[in-house]
């Protein structure tokens, strides 16, 4: 096993989370939101693959059995909006049958929020009735408290 690497981005941050705590695959939906996480995983890709999916529902559902088939928490990577919220009903799948799935998605930058914009999508709201546990993250300091919390929960 190689040694922990000291992150320098906070897509780096949050794939240090995924290696720690076993995740092997992360599959998903590839956009511009994403890519930041997407390229550290490809920079430390002898560690953990990116799997990408034709559409979102399919990307929770692979994580979801992927879990099943291994025992632990697997992870969906996807990208802001239409491409979240096309997750609901493998999330809502998973938690139901106690699952340990981590959703993941990225946002637009804080400056679009609130301007009725394309993508923008009330992740937390939609998703609080289909997961054990949610939350945004908001500045990088908070990556390692909301990862942790994220396997516990899952867990």
């Amino acid at each position: 096993m190689s040694r922990p690497r000291t992150p320098v981005t906070a897509a780096e941050a949050v794939v240090q989370h995924l290696v720690e705590e076993g995740v092997r695959h992360v599959f998903g939906i590839t956009g511009d939101t994403v890519l930041p996480i997407i390229d550290a995983i490809y920079d430390r890709q002898d560690e953990i693959r990116y799997i990408t999916c034709r559409i979102e529902h399919a990307a929770a559902s692979m994580a979801d059995g992927y879990s099943r088939f291994t025992g632990e928490p697997a992870c969906a990577l996807l990208h802001v909006g239409p491409g979240i919220s096309n997750a609901v009903l493998g999330t809502w799948n998973a938690q139901k049958d106690c699952v340990p799935l981590i959703m993941l998605s990225c946002n637009m930058d804080t400056f679009r929020l609130g301007r009725n914009l394309w993508h923008e999508f009330n992740v937390v709201n939609v998703f609080r009735e289909v997961t054990k546990w949610n939350d945004q993250l908001r500045e990088a300091k908070d990556i390692n408290r909301l990862m942790r919390t994220a396997f516990e929960v899952a867990r």
